[in-house]
């Protein structure tokens, strides 16, 4: 084992200090490279030659992958030095680095399929979770390897444990998921043009919403102030979590009925309807202390919350409740009350206690009434229920074995449950910043993870030529449409219909029109897309990659109005315009 010199340390420390409020992991040419990060290297440098220093080799290598403390990006220097750390230690996360400049070409880097997949296969071996899902997502679409559900599913399942062991880590009832992976498109007037920032799914803006429920609250409106205090407690996107405001919406709810310790309760003279919502407010307050969320945690104090919130039929107090008595905090453990308490939460379709009950089952080896249980919550997106079903449908208990719905909830759990592994949440930082070269390189390695969010974000980036300096020798239109139809393949009709303009245009490939045609068509005929609609009516109408067919044309035209009243407008046009074509074309023929 070698060590770093105090020379080197010195230098180090010194760069740390010079370079602590540069680093934002993008390229920086404009800045004048630190002296004592110049010394740095050269020190990290001759460590690495004469002594073979892993850390040198790694430390070196991100150097230039990221390019830190002013130092430009260079992926030729770094896959150097991450293939000598391959070589002499195996390092995981080298390993996997390498095979990502190979997947992309990267750099001066010509791609290597093959090269990619024996370094991301040793990666994937020795436990790197970014590599694990590489390698799961490949196996499942057959990119550069064997489609195998089976290989797929023993990747996808080793990270789905990770996920799993992490949310478990946390306070009870699990970890809040990571934030929902935003689309860039959707920021700057949507993939097509179409507007969607910050709108509610009735197209009001979400600032709109939060004023009106505001002004409510401020006129003692309870139950604006309830779902004020839901939205600050859980947070999102575009709303920053914050415990103490939630807090003191649901204390002034609750306040109606109980003293502010909660020990108290008024009885007369309480309307049923504020009864009900301040037990809904004394749940959420206990869910806080139990939980410890902007508050320090307090078994006892939830629990005397809790048993307010039960009188009038909480889910959220109920299922806790059962957790108490499941496990004995504070209360005596009663598996028969617990139980009891999951039946009351699970049938006003709360999915924890659902997750809970099915629990309950399989190990009583019930595996129907689990299944029942772990299928109603998984529908509600609970990440346990998920991979709960997955292990039940990869095992074969209490339903037949399917490997293809084991892998599917085995993805869903590894993609929702990434806390520790996500690169998504960096890219869409330094997109924000502008840094638009460190956002493309992010976005392609979450997109080699499988990610379609990533894909999508990606393509549009390249589409809007928003890629910085990054260097790659594939060409940036090749590499958009690869995105684009690897997001189509997972089901995103956005990326389809993109991917049918791509052919049309002959962006990234040679123009096939034909092609273009199929992609629209394998949109359009689910109902889904009237864009796609409308571009196979005008395709019809000219005979451009179809059979010239007028009646097709206007069918096609007329089911694009059918699903958004919107276009009413540029279809009836384009309808008019056919009309016009189609007497033109019986005249002269």
């Amino acid at each position: 084992m070698y060590y770093f010199s105090d020379e080197v340390k010195d230098a180090s420390a010194d760069a740390d200090k010079a370079g602590e409020q540069r680093v934002d992991y993008g390229r920086t040419p404009e800045r004048r490279l630190i002296p004592q990060v110049e010394e740095a290297i050269q020190l990290l440098e001759q460590a690495s030659k004469q002594y073979h220093h892993a850390d040198s080799l790694f430390l070196l290598g991100e150097l230039y992958f990221h390019g830190l403390y002013a130092k430009q990006r260079d992926f030729t220097q770094a896959l150097g030095y991450y293939e000598q750390l391959s070589e002499l230690t195996g390092n995981a996360t080298a390993q996997q680095r390498a095979g990502f400049i190979y997947s992309i070409g990267l750099g001066r880097t010509r791609a290597d399929p093959r090269k990619s997949l024996l370094y991301t296969t040793f990666a994937g071996i020795g436990g790197d979770t970014v590599a694990e899902m590489t390698l799961g997502y490949r196996y499942l679409y057959g990119i550069g390897v064997p489609k195998s559900c089976e290989e797929s599913v023993y990747y996808y399942q080793r990270v789905a444990d990770k996920a799993i062991d992490y949310f478990d880590s946390g306070p009870p009832g699990g970890r809040r998921l990571p934030r929902t992976r935003i689309r860039l498109a959707d920021e700057e007037g949507g993939v097509f043009g179409i507007k969607s920032t910050g709108q509610a799914a009735n197209g009001v803006e979400l600032d709109e919403v939060l004023e009106y429920y505001r002004l409510a609250a401020e006129k003692g409106d309870l139950q604006a102030k309830l779902i004020l205090g839901q939205l600050y407690h859980r947070g999102s996107n575009r709303i920053k979590q914050d415990f103490r405001r939630a807090k003191r919406y649901y204390r002034s709810v609750a306040s109606r009925v109980y003293s502010s310790n909660g020990k108290q309760k008024r009885t007369k003279n309480v309307d049923k309807e504020v009864a009900h919502l301040a037990a809904q407010a004394a749940g959420l307050i206990g869910e806080m202390y139990w939980r410890g969320e902007g508050v320090k945690a307090n078994n006892a104090v939830a629990l005397r919350w809790f048993k307010h919130a039960i009188e009038y039929d909480d889910p959220v107090a109920y299922n806790a409740l059962g957790v108490m008595y499941r496990d004995g905090v504070v209360v005596h453990k009663d598996l028969t009350r617990a139980t009891k308490y999951f039946h009351k939460a699970a049938n006003m379709e709360n999915d924890e206690a659902q997750v809970n009950l099915g629990k309950i089952m399989f190990d009583r080896k019930s595996y129907n009434e689990a299944k029942y249980f772990f299928t109603a919550a998984a529908s509600r997106g609970n990440i346990l229920g998920q991979y709960y079903l997955a292990d039940m449908h990869w095992e074969g208990l209490g339903t037949s074995y399917s490997c293809p719905l084991a892998v599917a909830y085995y993805k869903t759990v590894a993609e929702k449950g990434d806390w520790q592994y996500s690169p998504i949440p960096a890219g869409y930082q330094a997109y924000k910043r502008g840094d638009y070269e460190t956002a493309l390189l992010v976005y392609l390695q979450a997109a080699e993870m499988g990610y379609d969010v990533a894909q999508i974000n990606a393509a549009w980036l390249l589409d809007k030529q928003r890629h910085g300096q990054l260097a790659m020798t594939s060409d940036y239109g090749e590499v958009a449409l690869s995105q684009r139809m690897r997001a189509a393949n997972q089901g995103n009709t956005d990326a389809r219909v993109k991917s049918g303009d791509y052919y049309y245009a002959g962006i990234g490939t040679p123009r096939d029109v034909k092609q273009a045609a199929r992609c629209y068509h394998s949109v359009a005929r689910n109902d889904v897309s009237d864009l796609a609609m409308w571009n196979l009516g005008w395709m019809h109408e000219h005979g451009i990659g179809v059979t010239k067919d007028f009646y097709l044309a206007r069918r096609w035209y007329k089911r694009a109005l059918e699903i958004n009243s919107n276009a009413y407008f540029p279809v009836v046009a384009s309808i008019v315009k056919l009309y016009i074509h189609w007497t033109w074309s019986w005249i002269t023929n």
